[in-house]
């Protein structure tokens, strides 16, 4: 009963972490995995439960998948962060109407720079899902802000290029 009560306090602390921590503080998920380990190894020389045994398998895959996450965890923030930023940027650069009227050839330029480095970005965030072989189901497809990002880019090159045939 004892190890049973301590593999209950190992379950919690490890739900305690949850999913969507933030990936700064690797040093609770280094411990816990020790604690677990030990738990493990005292569990196996002795002749516990099958149902335990089966729990402690679920739990040691849900902390492989918590290395994991806070291994990706900065490479996608980096990722997010950026395509974001290009993202606020191109929304202050349409915020601009002057922008078109008074330099359209600075704005074209800015606008190009920023759609490459977008595209960039997009493409490195693809690699990293590729290369830990992540897939989004198709039903989230479409939902992710950044979705959007490619049609607006090109309608602003539209309208620039428009604009610009004016001048």
């Amino acid at each position: 009963m004892e190890k049973c009560d301590e593999f209950l306090k190992l379950m919690n602390d490890l739900k305690a972490l949850r999913i969507d921590t933030e990936g700064g503080d690797t040093t609770t998920l280094e411990n816990l995995n020790k604690q677990f380990i030990d738990f493990k190894l005292r569990l196996n020389s002795s002749e516990e439960d099958h149902e335990l045994h089966a729990e402690i398998d679920r739990l040691e895959s849900m902390i492989k998948l918590y290395q994991l996450k806070i291994k990706l965890h900065q490479s996608f923030l980096g990722c997010f962060a950026n395509m974001k930023e290009c993202r606020d940027e191109l929304c202050k650069l349409m915020a601009e109407p002057k922008a078109l009227r008074i330099d359209p050839i600075g704005f074209k330029d800015k606008l190009q720079d920023l759609y490459e480095r977008y595209k960039g970005y997009k493409l490195m965030f693809n690699s990293l899902l590729q290369e830990y072989q992540i897939t989004y189901h198709e039903r989230f497809q479409g939902e992710s802000e950044f979705d959007d990002l490619e049609p607006l880019f090109q309608f602003v090159f539209d309208t620039v290029e428009k604009k610009l045939r004016k001048i």
